[in-house]
């Protein structure tokens, strides 16, 4: 994650910080902190549906990741409540 905000300080836009990011998680493969770290992103910007997918795949690759998996809960929170919203 500190990957992506030096990113911006360096100048770059947020769309291309993700762009570059989303690069590098496909490069390196299955890094299941990288994906954790990308669904924080998503989620900072209400993508929770991608978020959402970024941390399961992290429990994918590491089903112990108790980081991950406290995200992933409040994620699915977040989705339930405003879903709730509309009712």
């Amino acid at each position: 994650m500190i990957g992506f905000f030096i990113m911006i300080a360096w100048g770059m836009t947020k769309m291309l910080a993700f762009r570059w990011f989303g690069r590098a998680l496909i490069a390196i493969g299955g890094l299941a902190e990288a994906h954790n770290n990308l669904a924080i992103a998503l989620t900072m910007q209400g993508k929770m549906h991608d978020a959402i997918r970024h941390f399961r795949t992290a429990l994918h690759l590491r089903p112990g990741y108790i980081e991950a998996k406290k995200n992933l809960t409040l994620a699915l929170r977040g989705v339930k409540r405003k879903s709730s919203d509309y009712q």
